[in-house]
């Protein structure tokens, strides 16, 4: 906007956190194998990269970045 402000989103996908650490092991151990690249989970480390990156970069505005390794889940 005319004002200064910018408005970016991050779209994070399946991420190694408290809460996903409480499923079972094989059903992480299968999500993870559905990611395309890395077949992983994302690492909190990573969101705070992708954070920093658009806070230093002024020149980012109105963008919804994925953060997801390519996996496209389908809806329930």
């Amino acid at each position: 906007s005319n004002d200064g402000s910018r408005c970016n989103s991050i779209l994070p996908g399946l991420f190694d956190a408290p809460l996903s650490q409480r499923a079972p092991h094989h059903a992480l151990d299968a999500l993870a194998a559905q990611v395309p690249f890395p077949k992983r989970f994302g690492l909190p480390d990573e969101f705070a990269q992708v954070v920093k990156a658009v806070i230093t970069c002024s020149y980012v505005n109105g963008e919804n970045i994925r953060l997801d390794g390519a996996i496209r889940l389908s809806p329930r």
